[in-house]
């Protein structure tokens, strides 16, 4: 359908979100107090998401947290009303999406502590469905398959319960023609890998759509919901298997150069659309002809990065409207030109953000906007395209909206060996940008990257004055196979190398003052920022680690997750056996007599990716050598930190530890950060 003519979009909150209050300036050497206001304005749990419009476009469901405990709350588009309908008990589970399985009954998937029978401790999933008035709550997974040896046991509040799943909630397809349906995929605690089965979301009842097939770990479905397509995992290899119709036998995809990975079904069924790099070194988007098996026109490519295509698509249209993807922020391309014309007019009403639909009603009258950039926190907004109105339904940080953010620049440096790196600096709110504290913050992975969105540490780390800093350093993806490929077998080597240059160069260019410089990070960052340390002794005032690894060779050889992923591990880091003497010589445990600077180590007791013993025997190397170490370890945590009241102690110690270890040594200067003025203050400028 088209708009006669653009709307003239009433946007009810634009002067509160696009305004910056006036500011002030004061010392990083505040009290305990407001450190404790700003880790929980900045880090605490957000107070919406994961928002969706029902189909008749007259409710709105949305994931809130009240008191802790995740709620669903329903509100009604006609008379403005909200109610809770929902209130989540446990503690330690956390409400993961909610969606509308027709009209009036929603479907909801809830991320639980797993206990497996040998005692490894994981995440897992139930898959719930509940009435828009809170009635006929069921959890639909409650009788799947029975209970069987290889039952798993969860933990909800005191009590544990048995039960054969790990992931209840993989939907595959809402099913918009049959409203009392839902396609999941499912792994039976016989079967070695998933078949997918039609849910009832009233009972719960289980209908087999397709049966675990080779060695497929992911299946995809069509617009009809006939699953069509599976990924299968051979070792360090992958392969799509395709069949034209519902009773043909499967077949495997040719991989042509480099392999295809699977985006989306067009509306036609015999088209798909898929990334390949086709025998260059960056991924592009195509068509897929499944008649002829050809691969088909490209629709998108970049000479910087590869195209991560994520697909735009209207379920009741049945169409793929566009696709999005990243290069140094996230961007769309379009195939429809109504939804782009859309697209356009919503980023008029809402300018120097990304504007994304994130549901839609049947009749395409009603949808929600999700907006957002790295200096504005989330918010949703509901698109009335009758109204010509758009309305704020929430903000995910409301405390934050009278605060300024600090702003993110892309740098391009080069290496040592003369690759050029493409990082980005975020900005201390209102700072110059010379002379600035810095905290070198790798990311994990290896193979993610880094890009420029709201992120609350970030933003947090900013306001207390600190400058961000962000190498996507070689082993990165999203930069070509060349970038990643390189970073093989580098780690402690080349790919510390590359993080050391791009500091050195921040120093260079005057940016970075060299004598107040930290280095932190999570996972694999954890382990860069420890091997910082102690490559680069002088480089850094101090550092910090969140489930971090410290010992390679244990983490490879004794990690179940590694070990079921050897052919992966070996190729991207290392056999225990031939490359033995090199992780020995790169593990930050080996290394504890270079380090000279202080050290803050945290780590989840149950992160069953990394091992808590990574960090204990660390800490306990640390102690031996007579080094400055601090531990913080949590009970029931997993890698990283989902529990709100753990993540928001942990960054309280962080940003303590970074503002008693980073102060100028000759006790002049300080450490600035910017606050809101209040009104009064404003008015007087």
């Amino acid at each position: 359908m088209r708009l006669r003519r653009p709307p003239r979009l009433a946007v009810l909150t634009a002067a509160l979100l696009l305004g910056c209050a006036s500011t002030e300036t004061r010392s990083l050497t505040s009290s305990n107090a407001t450190v404790v206001d700003d880790v929980q304005r900045f880090l605490r749990n957000p107070d919406g998401r994961q928002a969706r419009i029902s189909p008749d476009g007259t409710k709105v469901a949305i994931i809130i947290t009240v008191d802790r405990h995740d709620t669903i709350l329903v509100w009604d588009v006609g008379d403005k009303s909200k109610r809770p309908i929902l209130r989540f008990p446990d503690l330690d589970a956390q409400l993961a999406w909610v969606e509308w399985a027709n009209d009036h009954r929603l479907v909801f998937g809830v991320d639980i502590p797993l206990i497996w029978s040998q005692g490894v401790r994981a995440r897992g999933t139930l898959l719930y469905a509940v009435d828009a008035d809170g009635q006929n709550l069921a959890h639909l997974g409650a009788k799947w398959f029975g209970r069987g040896e290889k039952s798993k046991t969860y933990r909800t509040g005191q009590e544990f319960v048995t039960h054969p799943i790990q992931f209840e909630d993989r939907v595959l397809s809402m099913l918009p023609e049959e409203p009392d349906q839902i396609l999941v995929q499912l792994e039976r605690p016989t079967d070695r890998n998933p078949g997918v089965y039609r849910v009832d979301v009233e009972s719960g009842k289980l209908q087999r759509a397709q049966p675990p097939t080779g060695q497929v770990v992911q299946w995809y479905a069509d617009f009809d919901g006939a699953v069509r397509l599976g990924h299968e995992i051979r070792g360090s290899d992958s392969q799509l298997i395709v069949r034209q119709s519902a009773g043909d036998e499967f077949t495997e995809l040719p991989q042509g150069d480099g392999g295809y990975s699977f985006v989306a079904y067009s509306s036609d069924p015999r088209l798909i659309y898929v990334t390949t790099a086709g025998g260059s070194d960056r991924d592009s988007l195509y068509e897929y002809h499944l008649d002829t098996m050809k691969l088909g026109r490209e629709i998108l490519s970049h000479p910087l990065v590869d195209i991560d295509a994520k697909p735009i698509i209207d379920p009741w249209r049945r169409a793929v409207l566009g696709f999005t993807y990243v290069v140094d922020r996230r961007q769309t391309h379009y195939l429809d030109a109504e939804a782009e014309r859309l697209q356009q007019t919503i980023d008029r009403a809402l300018p120097d953000r990304y504007n994304e639909i994130t549901s839609r009603s049947r009749d395409g009258r009603r949808m929600l906007v999700a907006s957002e950039s790295d200096v504005s926190p989330p918010s949703i907004y509901l698109f009335d395209r009758d109204a010509h109105s758009m309305g704020e339904l929430y903000r995910a940080y409301p405390d934050l909206a009278d605060t300024r953010l600090g702003p993110t620049r892309i740098l391009d440096y080069e290496t040592r060996d003369g690759r050029t790196i493409r990082a980005y600096l975020t900005i201390p709110p209102g700072a110059a940008d010379s002379k600035l504290p810095v905290v070198v913050m790798p990311h994990g992975g290896p193979a993610a990257r880094d890009y420029i969105d709201y992120d609350p540490e970030i933003q947090f780390l900013a306001h207390r004055g600190y400058a961000v800093f962000r190498p996507n350093f070689r082993g990165s993806s999203g930069f070509g196979s060349d970038h990643e490929h390189s970073g093989y077998k580098q780690w402690g080597l080349a790919m510390q190398d590359d993080i050391t240059d791009g500091v050195r160069w921040l120093i260079d260019q005057g940016i970075a003052d060299p004598d107040r410089i930290a280095i932190f990070g999570t996972s694999y960052g954890g382990y860069a920022a420890l091997m910082g340390l102690a490559t680069t002794p002088d480089l850094y005032r101090c550092g910090a680690s969140l489930a971090g690894v410290t010992d390679l060779l244990s983490m490879i050889s004794e990690n179940d997750w590694y070990e079921h992923g050897s052919e992966y591990s070996e190729a991207r880091i290392g056999s225990a056996w031939s490359d033995r003497e090199r992780l020995i010589a790169t593990s930050p445990l080996n290394n504890v007599d270079k380090i000279r600077a202080p050290v803050f180590v945290a780590h989840g007791k149950a992160d069953s990716r990394v091992h808590v013993k990574q960090a204990n025997a660390f800490a306990d190397a640390m102690r031996g050598a007579g080094k400055d170490v601090e531990v913080m370890l949590f009970d029931d945590e997993i890698h990283g930190l989902r529990n709100e009241t753990y993540r928001i102690e942990f960054y309280t110690r962080l940003i303590e530890f970074l503002d008693r270890n980073m102060a100028p040594r000759d006790g002049t200067a300080r450490l600035e950060r910017n606050e809101p003025k209040s009104d009064d203050e404003g008015e007087q400028q």
